[in-house]
């Protein structure tokens, strides 16, 4: 699920990520945070924090390389 959104992401740099794409990183936030496994649970919640952000507010003209 992820890689087919990261590969969609890539072919249209204004594509934002897409709801599937944050639930995919919230579900794998949970699940690793359920069952102790901590490291992959926080860099799984801070995707899904980097994810919602982008979505919220895309980057500039600016930032976009040319």
């Amino acid at each position: 699920m992820l890689a087919a959104e990261v590969e969609r992401m890539q072919m249209d740099v204004n594509a934002g990520p897409s709801d599937a794409m944050i639930r995919a990183a919230h579900t794998l936030k949970g699940m690793h945070l359920s069952v102790g496994m901590d490291d992959i649970g926080s860099l799984a919640g801070d995707l899904e924090a980097v994810l919602v952000a982008l979505k919220n507010e895309p980057p500039s003209e600016d930032y976009l390389p040319a």
